[in-house]
């Protein structure tokens, strides 16, 4: 049998290993170990979402992490029919690269305050899906219920 390994797949004569099919094995074995919040509705995490394995920022409101950094939207505002956008609105908002933040906390004043904290998601920390808002690094995290952002998110 021969085998051919490029940067996207992996390729034998019975398969072909891309990526994502990777990422969504990957998936498949941690779930098990990964636990939402109840409050997620059905289908959410979405298909799309794949295991974190990534340095993340999210924006914080004070100079140290605390848990009320990773509220979602859902859980401040419950009783809100957030339509087709309640699955993003039980995750939280982070982004891949440090300029969109900037961006995003110069067009919006409520954000100018607020101070970007890093972390490294690991594969149990939940889900992830790219979510851009005008093709920026803005993803959407699942998190697990057990997994304690405050401790993995550094200011820097």
């Amino acid at each position: 049998m021969e085998t051919a390994v490029t940067p996207w797949a992996i390729t034998t004569d019975k398969f072909i290993l891309t990526k994502s099919l990777l990422d969504r094995m990957i998936y498949a074995m941690v779930v098990e170990k990964v636990e939402f919040e109840s409050f997620l509705p059905e289908s959410c995490p979405p298909k799309e979402a794949v295991p974190p394995n990534l340095v993340v920022i999210r924006l914080v409101r004070d100079e140290i992490v605390s848990k009320e950094d990773f509220v979602p939207y859902y859980s401040m505002v419950p009783g809100k029919d957030w339509g087709n956008r309640l699955c993003k609105a039980c995750g939280l908002s982070v982004y891949t690269d440090p300029a969109d933040v900037k961006r995003a906390m110069g067009v919006n004043p409520a954000l100018r305050t607020f101070r970007s904290a890093f972390g490294r998601l690991e594969p149990s920390s939940g889900a992830i899906q790219h979510t851009p808002r005008d093709g920026d690094s803005h993803h959407t995290w699942w998190k697990n219920k057990n997994v304690d952002a405050e401790r993995i998110f550094i200011i820097q």
